[in-house]
């Protein structure tokens, strides 16, 4: 999924799912948590009629929780939520949308307790040099720093030192490592390795590898 949505440049977030529910509808108000729902993956897409069904909720499923099954392998799960002036996309196909279409942005977030996040995990190039200042004149580990100016910077030194104040034992690195198989050909195998992450100041960092895989 990493190369899908991100260019491998993400992050992941692992939650305790047992609880994820519980915890949104405690944080927000007027939220009509649906809950966790697996994707159904079928051979043909069908119209449905709307006028066979008193109430949205199966249509509503229908349309968000139904692919083809070429895309069985991603074994997809969605967590539902809808709220107040949330917005409704917007029409490619020509079609004049609702003068409140995009709603609020405010409210197309959801919030959850940080102690349901099991791991963090980060994209095998969630760290470049487009975006920070890397020193790797240690083999044992990294100094990195984001670069001012850059249009993630912010971004970057927010996440880091939330990461470091808060989930210290939860980081995790998506590398890549290659195996052979009997026939003597390389392929390619996803590794997921504990991250140390010290911080060094208040934009400075020092990564770790501890060779800790899962």
């Amino acid at each position: 999924m990493w190369p899908h949505y991100t260019n491998e440049q993400g992050f992941q977030l692992k939650f305790h799912t047992a609880k994820l529910e519980a915890s949104v509808n405690s944080l927000m108000e007027e939220v009509d948590c649906l809950g966790l729902y697996p994707m159904n993956y079928c051979r043909d897409l069908h119209p449905i009629d709307l006028s066979d069904f008193t109430r949205f909720h199966i249509p509503f499923l229908y349309l968000t929780n139904v692919k083809k099954e070429a895309w069985s392998y991603e074994d997809e799960w969605r967590f539902i939520i809808s709220k107040p002036h949330m917005g409704i996309p917007y029409s490619k196909v020509g079609l004049n949308p609702r003068k409140d279409h995009k709603g609020i942005k405010e409210n197309r977030r959801a919030y959850y307790d940080k102690t349901i996040v099991k791991e963090i995990t980060l994209g095998s190039n969630f760290f470049t040099a487009r975006e920070f200042d890397i020193d790797r004149s240690n083999d044992k580990f990294i100094i990195i720093k984001p670069i001012e100016g850059k249009y993630n910077y912010q971004n970057h030194v927010e996440f880091l030192n939330y990461i470091h104040d808060n989930h210290m034992d939860k980081v995790f690195y998506s590398g890549k490592t290659f195996g052979t198989n009997d026939d003597g050909q390389p392929y390619l195998i996803r590794t997921k390795e504990r991250l140390d992450i010290h911080r060094l100041d208040e934009n400075k960092y020092k990564l770790t590898r501890t060779n800790d895989f899962y």
